[in-house]
């Protein structure tokens, strides 16, 4: 008889003896260990073999990552990299899923980031309206970029920002002109932008009922100013004042058939205009700005032209030192702002009554841009034209008064005369003053006399170059040059000199600090009287052309006398009040002089004096 014991022992054997030892866990890819998604997202497939059931995978802390299981494949998604960096994760996949040993492999899985792009808007559009209340108002500003920054045209207005909410604050407007102001909105900031998006704000202006008024009740001009929205007329029977003086004749009486708007710088700033009997009327309706507005013969051509000048500040008398009273404004300037460039006005060739629009920009540093676009009655675009470069044909009187839109060039005569017209009918006294650089006692001793081609409204003229011989020393030119802060030193032919710019933020030196795209000029030194000149750059006239590239640079203002050019001995030129700044290898020079000379045929601001 067997032992039951004996017997269950040989059993255990017998079965021990018939099972396999488990097999060592093993995991083996198959394709690449490294995958990468697209920034706008996407899934990868990784497949792998393994002699296990059951498997797992981990992927870190890579949350960006998302991962299902299939059959010996594990499949990874990932959503839109919204950030510019890339970025990747390991992800280990390992088999059984639990307990040990266990078999792995890793694969690399990357993602490319973003190509950014920056946006910046505004969720008023490009114009805002705001009723002649006082009111606050808001824009949000919409951009990705980190930081931005605001800079504000027009001095009604009011601006903060918290966030990403601009708020505007408009005090009531008690006139009954629109007004109008500019935001500039800068990604990230003014130095350095990505981006940048502006909206015009225009207020109404107060609803008020005008009689028709004559505005040549008090004299005529070649200019008229209106202070509000309404309806005007003027005699269109006189050219100018109509006057006779030394060296012009009396002019004859004009006899027009009709009468047109020329240009405007704002649309719906001129909404009529026609001829009723020897008066043209006209209507003006919206905003503040510019035109031109011309008489025409049977054939529909320009007889002669008026510009009709509604500026938004109004037009005081300030004392100068020479003893007279000077505009606060330039001609055809809307405002005294220096970071506005309505404050810029318009441009003049020395002895044409007319005026061509001048730059659209502040500054434009060296790259070229063209001048204000202005517009006709239906608001479509109007060329300032040029004539050619190559012939004289043009370069008269007679074409300058039919083609008031037109720049003449005197590139075909430069070299013998820079005047506009051809040297047969040049005319030191178009705007009255031949004598006018005749010096005794270091004094300009002419003033000269208002002619029918003077640009300026009634009570007003072309000053004459004893006007503004104060702001140097000398009377004659000056020159400094330095760092943007601290000692600036200025200085004449003679040595040291002075210049009576007005030190703005009071460190005791005229420098660029105290350069606002132009220069506070001291009128009247004892009573403290100053003037923002701004830099208004011009027109090249041999070339007929706008030089944008010195605009905020350059400042040229005509007086209404010629200059003699010491250089070529002829009397083809004008005398100007100029001033300009330039940077070389990080240093700035400034220049100025109350009596340069400039090429007539170059169309430069004027600032208007009292008769």
């Amino acid at each position: 008889m067997k032992h039951p014991s004996i017997s269950c022992f040989l059993l255990f054997l017998l079965v021990a003896s018939c099972t396999a030892p488990a097999p060592e866990p093993s995991l083996t890819l198959e394709g690449s260990d490294t995958h990468s998604i697209p920034a706008g997202g996407g899934t990868v497939s990784i497949s792998f073999s393994t002699n296990q059931d059951d498997w797992g995978f981990d992927m870190g802390s890579a949350s960006w990552l998302s991962g299902s299981k299939g059959k010996n494949s594990l499949t990874l998604t990932a959503a839109k990299n919204e950030e510019t960096v890339p970025r990747s994760a390991k992800v280990r996949i390992f088999a059984p899923a639990s307990g040990s040993p266990q078999a792995s492999a890793t694969v690399t899985v990357s993602q490319s980031g973003s190509i950014f792009v920056p946006t910046l808007s505004l969720d008023c559009g490009e114009e805002l309206t705001l009723t002649s209340e006082k009111q606050d108002y808001s824009i949000t500003i919409q951009t990705n970029m980190p930081t931005w920054e605001y800079e504000l045209e027009g001095n009604w207005l009011e601006a903060s920002a918290s966030g990403n909410i601009l708020t505007l604050s408009a005090e009531e407007n008690t006139k009954d002109v629109d007004r109008e102001a500019r935001i500039t909105i800068y990604a990230p900031s003014r130095k350095v932008y990505e981006m940048t998006a502006s909206v015009s704000i225009i207020q109404k202006g107060t609803d008020i009922t005008h009689k028709l008024e004559n505005l040549s009740e008090k004299g005529t001009s070649n200019s008229y100013l209106v202070t509000h929205n309404g309806v005007f007329e003027f005699k269109a029977t006189v050219r100018g004042n109509g006057i006779a003086c030394e060296g012009l004749k009396e002019p004859a009486a004009l006899s027009p058939a009709g009468a047109k708007l020329v240009w405007q710088t704002r649309k719906g700033l001129i909404s009529s205009v026609s001829l009723e009997g020897d008066n043209i009327r006209f209507e003006t309706t919206q905003g503040r700005g510019n035109a031109l507005i011309a008489a025409t013969n049977a054939s529909g051509d320009i007889i002669w032209s008026w510009h009709i000048w509604k500026p938004e500040e109004d037009i005081i008398e300030l004392p100068v030192e020479s003893g007279v009273k000077a505009m606060n404004l330039n001609l055809g300037a809307l405002l005294e702002n220096p970071n506005d460039v309505s404050s810029y006005g318009l441009l003049y060739q020395w002895g044409r009554k007319d005026p061509l629009p001048g730059s659209p920009i502040l500054n434009e540093g060296t790259a070229y841009t063209k001048n204000l676009e202005v517009y006709d009655m239906d608001g479509n675009p109007v060329s300032i034209g040029s004539t050619s470069m190559y012939d004289t044909e043009n370069n008269t009187l007679a074409y300058s008064i039919s083609h008031p839109t037109v720049c003449i060039s005197n590139n075909a005569q430069f070299s013998t005369s820079p005047d506009w017209l051809r040297p047969a009918e040049s005319n030191t006294a178009l705007w009255g003053n031949p004598e006018g650089t005749v010096r005794e006692e270091g004094t300009y001793v002419h003033t000269g006399t208002k002619t029918f081609y003077d640009p300026c409204p009634v009570g007003w003229r072309v000053p004459d170059p004893q006007t503004f011989c104060h702001i140097t020393s000398s009377g004659g030119f000056t020159w400094a040059s330095g760092e943007t802060e601290g000692e600036m030193h200025w200085y004449d032919l003679s040595g040291e000199a002075e210049f009576a710019a007005q030190d703005l933020n009071g460190d005791g030196w005229i420098n660029l600090l105290d350069f606002q795209n132009g220069w506070y000029l001291m009128l009247d030194r004892p009573s403290g009287t100053a003037s923002y000149f701004p830099a208004t750059t011009r027109y090249n006239g041999q070339y007929a052309m706008f030089m944008g590239s010195m605009a905020g640079l350059w400042g040229n203002y005509w007086t209404n006398a010629p200059s003699l050019d010491n250089d070529k001995n002829d009397t083809y030129r004008g005398a100007a009040l100029a001033f300009g700044i330039k940077e070389y290898t990080g240093a700035w020079s400034f220049s100025a002089s109350p009596v340069s000379n400039g090429s007539r045929a170059d169309a430069y601001a004027i600032r208007c004096i009292k008769e």
